[in-house]
């Protein structure tokens, strides 16, 4: 065999040990790329089942706190007063959890005020009295479908957990100031430092917003409030009327 044939040979022993090699790693990434995609789908997978599961448990609490609340404002009737059934609504809640379903909170907020003041044959505001009589079922109804499409960010219930841990404020303080900085309804520091009380058109509409956040355009006038009475600033007396019908329907 001549140099020449040897060295021919050499160079193909090479090549192919070099399309072997590159062969192996192409093998390799496929490989990995596979193993890759195969995990990617295990997780979304995972994922979803985990948003199924909860959805799922925020239904059941809905049904089960809606039953809660519809016998306790049955039991609460006079009994010279005539008794619907448990599951009786006044007020029909379909367009509320459409616009929630959507995400349009600013639109949901101002479909759960108008349902409260109709529900109780009222247009601008609540009075002390509608709060104390308002029924347990709608007021766990609107709750519920609040905590359930905000995925527990939004309700009454969730104000109503800040509001305590605030400090339960029932007239204007500083506690109560505390509060609409949690909630997002007002800017930090007081009057003097430039903490302000914001208008409805400066509510955060998406879900950056503070927990608590909404609803936040209901009115429950108490007449305690007088001069204080300026936006969301005088609400103090509302909203501890508000929570304290929440404690009485149970949720």
């Amino acid at each position: 065999m001549s140099i020449d044939e040897a060295y021919t040979n050499v160079l193909e022993e090479v090549y192919l040990a070099a399309t072997k090699i590159k062969e192996r790693r192409s093998q390799q990434q496929a490989e990995e790329q596979k193993r890759l995609h195969q995990a990617e789908q295990l997780r979304q997978q995972q994922a979803a089942e985990a948003k199924r599961l909860k959805q799922q448990e925020l239904e059941r609490q809905y049904q089960a706190r809606l039953t809660q609340a519809a016998e306790t404002n049955h039991q609460d009737k006079p009994d010279n007063q005539p008794k619907s059934s448990p599951d009786t609504l006044r007020g029909d809640y379909a367009q509320l959890e459409s616009l929630l379903k959507a995400g349009k909170w600013k639109e949901a907020d101002e479909a759960t005020t108008k349902k409260m003041y109709e529900v109780m044959g009222q247009r601008y505001y609540l009075r002390d009295q509608d709060m104390q009589q308002f029924p347990c079922a709608d007021l766990c109804t609107i709750d519920q479908l609040w905590v359930k499409y905000s995925h527990g960010r939004f309700g009454f219930s969730v104000q109503k957990k800040i509001w305590q841990r605030c400090g339960s404020p029932k007239k204007y303080n500083s506690q109560w100031e505390k509060f609409g900085v949690e909630l997002g309804w007002r800017t930090k520091g007081a009057a003097i430092l430039g903490g302000t009380w914001k208008c409805d058109e400066e509510l955060t509409l998406d879900m950056s917003a503070p927990v608590g956040h909404f609803p936040a355009t209901f009115r429950v006038l108490t007449g305690k409030e007088t001069g204080a009475w300026r936006g969301r600033g005088g609400r103090a007396w509302g909203f501890s009327s508000l929570v304290q019908r929440l404690a009485e329907c149970r949720i």
